[in-house]
């Protein structure tokens, strides 16, 4: 099966999924060499130290699921993202319990965001969700899985 055919084959979802974690992950090595170190250090505390960590790990679950022939369990790569993207929502739990008016730090990269949650805990969940209840999502999975049997 060529490769154009086996990227048709992928849901809507997963596709804005990837293309999501590809150009946060771009952004995040870009953006810290482009833009002013005043105006970084101002998006460090709504976005945390490295913003696209879960999801370089996530383009890679996803498109292993999808482009490699002899993958055993075609559902493991799913819950992959699944485990990063919850992994994600804990750190970024943990950083919320840590943001208190009384600990204003000078230093601006350990200043954190009272919106830090937006990024650390809300976009994940939102993509948890998708790739969790999304029937388009489990149908592409089994039928991977049954291929592969």
């Amino acid at each position: 099966m060529t490769l154009q055919k086996r990227f048709d084959q992928i849901p809507i979802e997963l596709k804005v999924f990837a293309a999501f974690a590809i150009i946060v992950t771009f952004l995040s090595f870009l953006l810290p060499l482009i833009l002013e170190k005043e105006l970084w250090q101002k998006t460090i505390k709504y976005t945390g130290w490295s913003p696209a960590t879960t999801y370089m790990f996530c383009i890679v679950m996803v498109f292993s699921s999808v482009f490699r022939n002899n993958h055993p369990k075609h559902i493991i790569p799913r819950m992959g993202i699944v485990l990063l993207l919850s992994i994600q929502i804990y750190f970024g739990s943990q950083q919320q319990l840590l943001v208190d008016e009384r600990r204003n730090f000078t230093n601006p990269y350990l200043i954190i965001s009272e919106y830090q949650y937006i990024w650390t805990i809300l976009i994940p969940a939102f993509w948890l969700l998708v790739i969790l209840l999304s029937p388009n999502i489990k149908r592409f999975y089994r039928a991977i899985s049954q291929k592969s049997n």
